[in-house]
């Protein structure tokens, strides 16, 4: 398993070169997407970009939902909001790895 975290607000730059990265990756192995601070705001209803990567796991922080005004009604569907605690578990796990933060 691959990871990938997202910390850049939409539309940034760093936000758009790391979902076309995913893409990629994706291709070849096991991928989540995790979306960090304001990168949330991409997971929102109606705000998802048709360019994410539609293989991955899309994961989002729950405290960063929260501290934003939202709830996890507020997401799309396929988003699983998750606690700091599981982020770190994962990527700690053998044979995960983090690619990079954007």
């Amino acid at each position: 398993m691959e990871t990938l975290i997202l910390l850049s607000s939409p539309p940034g730059k760093e936000l758009k070169r790391a979902l076309k990265i995913s893409e990629e990756i994706s291709k070849n192995t096991k991928l989540a997407l995790c979306f960090l601070q304001d990168a949330i705001y991409f997971t929102l209803k109606g705000n998802l970009d048709k360019g994410l990567c539609k293989d991955a796991e899309i994961l989002v922080i729950d405290d960063d939902i929260k501290l934003r005004g939202y709830s996890p009604d507020d997401l799309l569907p396929e988003v699983k909001p998750i606690d700091y605690n599981i982020l770190v578990s994962r990527m700690m796990k053998d044979n995960t790895r983090v690619l990079g933060c954007f």
